[in-house]
């Protein structure tokens, strides 16, 4: 007699499909740790770059904004790219071009090529980020999209909390270049695990590529955050950056004419229809530019104005992460008990002042205050960006959500280019010799950002109560979000 086959258990099923689907979580949240990991670490390192090729220490900025650019400008390449060519495939390139591209910025011999590897990696986080949380938005139900977001951000915890300290004492002990090195093994085990367990899917053969829009949106968007960091540049004459303003905007509203008229566009427009979606991108892309700026201003603040070494810079600086770890379990139940409106508002204001309380900030500063203002800095930041990152997709048909990451992604990538780049132009601005900033030249910068994050409050503030219901738990949700 043949040995009856094992009746499969269905709780037994059940089980392996929650591992599966926490690990997916965590290997997204690997590859986006790989960017807050670079991002936190250069940003620890920014004096120390500056030494080595000679220039001012603000001027430094420009490679996150080289980043930050390649990104905005290639995002939306990767909705297009997943469906044609599957998920998982893309992602796995995306992670290659991202690894190796951090492997040529620590090889660089210039800050010319210094800038030109940081756009090659920005061309692999721009397919990595976007395509990981169109994987991670597909295999969970939509009731679970907060429980998602926890489990993808503690991978992205661990990197802001080890990017400053780490970067802290690379710059002093060893060299900067090695802030990038560090990413070489975390990309290849990112590769294994995506091979090992992430879903395979199918590429279909959808609409050809909008190469037109593609150019226009591109180049608007590069061109935008080019004329920004003119505003600061002492190389940005008036007549140069008005110029740069007027073709940017040209190109963008040449593109919104051509995405009346195409059948594929590269950028759906119409998702801003959806008002939970368009209340995330646009109040939420407001008060991005001003809490992005803090991880710029923040290490500068610290090393060259209140005189801090690099590493206790690190060290203090990763304390932002302690406040994210803290705050994190607790964003389904405030949203069950402020809603999305009544939470968002409340962060934007609290996010003003936890800002302008770092104008405040002197040279005998003691160091339990800086741990305070920190703390409750990032318990905001953590509440707010879990909270914005849920609302873009809380009523997106599960048809539309590869288009909407790759929007979502692109609208928040710009955000952060032209926080960093504002707060740039803001302290050239102020100060008297940007080659040796001091103490006093930050407190304006501060409250200037603490302005635009508090005139976001608005935006929420203008939410129905019924936006985001399915993932408050206001009604039955979706068994799945791809249907």
């Amino acid at each position: 007699m043949h040995a009856e086959s094992p009746v499969p258990v269905p709780g037994d099923a059940r089980r392996r499909e929650r591992r599966r689907r926490l690990i997916v979580a965590l290997l997204v949240g690997m590859a986006f740790m790989m960017e807050q990991l670079d991002g936190t670490i250069l940003a620890a390192a920014m004096p120390q770059i500056a030494q080595s090729f000679a220039i001012p220490p603000i001027e430094v900025n420009l490679a996150i904004i080289a980043y930050v650019i390649a990104i905005g400008v290639f995002m939306p390449l990767s909705g297009w790219l997943a469906d044609r060519l599957g998920s998982r495939q893309v992602f796995c390139w995306a992670l290659g071009i991202f690894t190796l591209g951090s492997a040529a910025c620590g090889l660089a011999n210039s800050f010319s090529m210094l800038l030109a590897m940081r756009v090659l990696q920005g061309i692999g986080g721009a397919l990595m980020t976007p395509v990981g949380r169109l994987i991670l938005l597909r295999c969970f139900p939509r009731h679970e999209l907060v429980r998602a977001m926890s489990y993808m951000n503690i991978p992205t915890m661990v990197g802001p909390t080890l990017g400053p300290v780490v970067g802290g004492l690379i710059a002093t002990y060893v060299s900067w270049r090695w802030i990038f090195f560090v990413n070489i093994p975390i990309g290849v085990l990112a590769i294994a695990l995506a091979l090992w367990q992430m879903p395979a899917s199918r590429g279909v053969r959808g609409a050809p590529f909008d190469y037109t829009g593609f150019m226009l949106f591109g180049a608007g968007l590069a061109l935008l955050q080019a004329a920004i960091e003119l505003v600061g540049h002492p190389l940005g004459s008036s007549a140069i950056t008005m110029t740069s303003f007027g073709t940017a905007a040209i190109l963008l509203c040449s593109y919104v004419r051509h995405f009346r008229r195409a059948n594929q566009p590269i950028i759906n427009l119409d998702l801003l229809s959806i008002r939970s979606f368009r209340t995330g991108v646009l109040s939420g892309g407001l008060s991005r530019i001003g809490i992005n700026g803090i991880p710029y201003l923040l290490p500068l603040l610290l090393q060259i104005g209140l005189g801090r070494s690099a590493v206790e810079s690190g060290v203090l600086t990763a304390f932002a992460s302690v406040g994210m770890v803290m705050v994190r379990p607790y964003a389904a139940y405030l949203l069950r008990r402020y809603g999305f409106s009544g939470l968002l508002t409340m962060n934007a204001v609290l996010g003003a002042v936890s800002i302008a309380a770092f104008a405040g900030l002197e040279t005998d500063s003691p160091d339990s205050l800086l741990l305070l203002l920190i703390l409750a800095f990032s318990m905001m930041r953590g509440l707010h960006f879990t909270t914005i990152n849920t609302l873009n997709y809380a009523d997106m048909p599960a048809e539309q959500l590869s288009a909407a990451t790759s929007f979502g992604g692109v609208a928040q990538q710009v955000a952060m280019g032209i926080g960093i780049s504002v707060s740039a132009a803001l302290l050239a601005h102020n100060a008297r010799d940007s080659t040796h900033l001091v103490a006093s030249d930050f407190p304006p910068v501060f409250l200037g950002l603490a302005l635009i994050v508090l005139a976001s409050a608005y935006g929420f503030a203008r939410l129905h109560h019924h936006v985001g219901a399915r993932v408050i738990g206001g009604s039955t949700p979706d068994k799945t979000i791809d249907g």
